[in-house]
């Protein structure tokens, strides 16, 4: 019996160490200077490790995004936007997003800008930010040029020209009335 419960004894604290080493492995602080120079010195031979690659810092950007590291964020994209082609206009969408969300609209219009020149396709998705940068700054006219060119790429997005103009509309009559 005492051999038994010396027996049960070790597998438990052995399933306790075992937890909190994964635990532990799970919940480790990104080393941002670490994916940095990964980045820096790592070149993908392939597209699929390409593709890899780009999946692993996205979901880097994440891990900082949901850590409220938005300055490391836009470091990093800053990083990726140096040294990597393939996905240079999402990463500039990226970056204006959390510019975005940190209120510093005229960089983010600069980002989403440089998105929809690195696309192929004009990035309709960075239309549609950058019009709300220019709404935020109460550039409406400009808003509403993005909004249009949004709909002429790509017609399926009606809803959010709707909208831009819709709150363009609202900022003008607000003014009209407070004159």
């Amino acid at each position: 019996m005492k051999k038994e419960s010396i027996f049960i004894g070790v597998l438990l604290l052995a399933a306790i160490f075992g937890c909190a080493y994964v635990y532990k492995q799970l919940h480790q602080p990104i080393d941002l200077l670490e994916e940095i120079n990964d980045i820096r010195n790592n070149s993908p031979s392939s597209a699929n490790d390409r593709l890899q690659d780009h999946y692993s810092y996205m979901d880097t950007l994440e891990t900082l995004k949901a850590s409220g590291a938005l300055t490391e964020g836009i470091k990093y994209l800053d990083i990726l936007i140096e040294k990597n082609t393939d996905h240079k206009s999402v990463y500039q969408l990226e970056k204006g997003k959390l510019l975005f969300s940190m209120d510093n609209f005229k960089h983010a219009i600069e980002s989403f800008s440089a998105a929809i020149r690195e696309s192929p396709y004009g990035s309709p998705s960075a239309l549609e930010w950058r019009a709300y940068s220019y709404i935020n700054l109460k550039d409406c006219k400009s808003a509403i040029l993005d909004a249009e060119s949004l709909i002429e790429k790509d017609s399926t997005h009606w809803d959010q020209y709707h909208q831009i103009k819709n709150y363009c509309d609202s900022i003008s009559r607000l003014e009209t009335a407070l004159q």
